[in-house]
């Protein structure tokens, strides 16, 4: 009998949590698409497109594309551009983070992903060689008059 009351109240207590990982995601999704400036005051400035299937990224210097790709979410391998170079790399979602692996070569660094207060923050790990984790910040860039 007891089990009876006990199950209705524990598949309660798990539905909720079902719907605000999704809502989480997309949130996270969200907050990341735009024009981002290095706060450096570089002119390096990284790009980010989102839709339901797939995310574009594009880094690029003054106007001269140095990274691009568009891949999934999914962990997949998608294949990208770095300065006429072509390498792997594949995305997912540890929410709030969204994790990149890029393998160029012999080279694989993992970047995490954050927008926290506004300012979008990428963790840069160098996995092999290994490295120094590095965290490089960017602002929203700001659109010219008239967009």
């Amino acid at each position: 009998m007891l089990s009876i009351i006990i199950w209705p109240l524990y598949a309660a207590l798990l539905l909720p949590a079902v719907p605000q990982s999704g809502t989480a995601e997309t949130a996270a999704r969200q907050s990341l698409t735009g024009s981002w400036q290095a706060s450096n005051g570089d002119t390096l400035e990284l790009v980010l497109d989102e839709n339901s299937e797939s995310i574009r990224a594009k880094q690029q210097h003054d106007s001269r594309v140095l990274m691009e790709y568009t891949c999934g979410t999914d962990g997949k391998d998608c294949e990208f551009h770095e300065e006429g170079h072509k390498g792997k790399v594949s995305l997912w979602f540890n929410v709030p983070y969204l994790v990149e692996m890029r393998t160029h070569g012999a080279v694989v660094t993992k970047r995490r992903f954050l927008v926290k207060d506004g300012t979008l923050q990428v963790e840069v790990m160098p996995i092999s060689p290994a490295g120094k984790t590095e965290l490089v910040s960017y602002s929203r860039a700001k659109q010219a008059a008239g967009h």
